[in-house]
């Protein structure tokens, strides 16, 4: 039998959030994370997700430390196990489009950065 793709997210309101809900009917194992301390506790005490996901309100106000920290000790931790993908794949989920801060946080090593709520796009 396979193991479940672990997925790490950070989620200040993980009860309230669809993705969240997505994911578990989903049958992902899913580890929560409600505050940046966590998140890098988590990491340090050994947790090896498969991808990280994380809320708009972790990297918002250009908070690019915690990004930066999730991405040295994830790379660390894939490099100490001799694994061939070096870098886990971290998405930021955004509340809102804003497409400076999206290349911002991509220019910072985030793998993908989504919107939660697109802009739609309205035609006469």
């Amino acid at each position: 039998m396979l193991d479940k793709f672990e997925i790490l997210v950070a989620d200040k309101e993980p009860l309230k959030s669809i993705f969240s809900a997505t994911l578990f009917l989903r049958e992902f194992k899913i580890t929560f994370c409600t505050s940046e301390r966590d998140i890098i506790s988590r990491i340090d005490s050994g947790l090896q997700p498969d991808s990280i996901v994380v809320e708009h309100s972790f990297a918002g106000n250009n908070n690019f430390e915690l990004i930066k920290q999730i991405e040295r000790k994830t790379t660390l931790q894939a490099a100490l196990k001799s694994d061939l993908i070096t870098k886990v794949p971290l998405i930021v989920i955004l509340d809102k489009e804003d497409t400076d801060f999206q290349i911002a946080l991509l220019d910072q090593g985030v793998t993908d950065v989504l919107s939660a709520f697109p802009q739609t796009q309205e035609y006469p």
